[in-house]
């Protein structure tokens, strides 16, 4: 019995070392990236805007990324003043390189959550909400370098009481590191 647990553990070790090594030959090099930039909301009735920053980690066709966001002004509706305090979300990303062009396509699905502030003179809520999110953008990479822009468009589809829904886009500078 001993011997059958050390013969797992050491078929259960090589797979851990190999894998890695496997997908990295099998998928291409893994590069990390991060973006910063501007990012407008539609969510009826309100129109918001952020300062919007990702992190993420790719190989070829796949890869994941985390997103964060904090609001810059304000909109009002029937009187009271909206404002994003903070967005925060997670992606599943697949990526499509358009051969010797420098342009990539790419797709992602992930859940997030969005926290606001409401305000009508001297009463404030402030309120959050988890959002199963999609979306699609391109990005650009100038002589196929590590600095490029990156466009895209988000649906946030809102859980909970009320649901609703909210769309955004995006617009920012892209850096990728490692493994170009």
């Amino acid at each position: 019995m001993k011997t059958l647990i050390a013969a797992a553990a050491a078929v259960a070790a090589t797979a851990a070392f190999a894998a890695p090594a496997m997908a990295q030959t099998a998928m291409g090099p893994i590069t990390g990236y991060a973006n910063l930039g501007y990012a407008y909301a539609h969510e009826d009735p309100v129109n918001l805007s952020a300062v919007q920053g990702r992190l993420g980690a790719r190989a070829t066709y796949f890869g994941v990324e985390g997103q964060g966001a904090f609001g810059i002004g304000s909109d009002t509706d029937s009187g009271v003043k909206v404002k994003l305090r903070s967005e925060y979300s997670g992606y599943a990303v697949g990526f499509l390189p358009l051969k010797d062009t420098g342009v990539e396509l790419f797709a992602r699905v992930g859940y997030g959550h969005t926290s606001i502030k409401a305000s009508t003179g001297a009463v404030s809520v402030n309120a959050g909400v988890d959002s199963l999110n999609y979306g699609a953008g391109a990005q650009y990479f100038f002589n196929h370098g590590p600095n490029g822009v990156r466009a895209d468009y988000t649906r946030y589809d809102f859980r909970g009481a009320g649901n609703g829904s909210g769309d955004v886009f995006s617009i920012s500078y892209v850096r990728k590191f490692g493994g170009q």
